[in-house]
């Protein structure tokens, strides 16, 4: 989950919580479930890792839960100064992406890619991406598990593509941060991604321009 805290109008501090995972609830969906059901237990244990649940890490952030005041909007909208939750469908239902403006730039972090490469996947070194991109020229490649809905969520991931500033760690790169990092994992060879922000971290969220 990604924490944004910022103080309003009145000087009161507000909380957000963008895409908390509960993964006690997520393993039930049809998705995951049949993904276990085809997988061995211990091999769910190599596979996946559980982090602690969602009230557990926000106490240990120093954060109380019962201060959250939003986990999500419809539409697009502006929650607070530098805060805001565009409207990017596609992926899934009303899919939203977190936009933030921090003292490097603008941010945005949604589901609709699995790698930070994904949207510049030229300079992509996993086997294929920036082939395919070349070879098809698709500008940027999606995490794509709903066929029915791809040119709008192609659509939505060039809206992110454009707002965002370059990454100061690796020009070539963005600041977006998918809301489910690739990471590399010995179990899956090949696919360790070119670059990542893993976790980040900024003090500061201000007024656009």
């Amino acid at each position: 989950m990604l924490v944004v805290r910022w103080s309003d109008g009145g000087g009161r501090t507000r909380t957000l919580l963008f895409e908390p995972s509960d993964h006690e609830l997520g393993r039930n969906t049809p998705y995951f479930a049949a993904l276990a059901a085809k997988t061995p237990k211990l091999l769910q244990r190599v596979m996946s890792t559980e982090h602690a649940a969602v009230p557990d890490q926000l106490r240990a952030a120093g954060i109380d839960p019962t201060d959250v005041d939003y986990l999500a909007f419809d539409g697009s909208v502006v929650i607070g100064p530098g805060v805001a939750l565009l409207a990017t469908p596609g992926h899934v239902l009303g899919n939203q992406t977190l936009v933030l403006h921090t003292d490097t730039g603008i941010w945005a972090s949604s589901e609709n890619a699995i790698a930070t490469e994904c949207l510049t996947p030229e300079h992509s070194r996993i086997p294929g991406v920036a082939k395919w991109a070349r070879t098809w020229q698709q500008e940027v490649i999606l995490n794509a598990n709903t066929l029915e809905t791809t040119a709008q969520q192609y659509n939505s991931m060039v809206i992110e593509k454009t707002i965002v500033d370059r990454a100061q760690a690796d020009p070539r790169f963005l600041q977006f941060f998918p809301s489910s990092e690739l990471t590399a994992h010995m179990g899956n060879p090949g696919t360790r991604p070119t670059f990542t922000h893993r976790a980040i971290t900024h003090h500061t969220a201000r007024h656009a321009a």
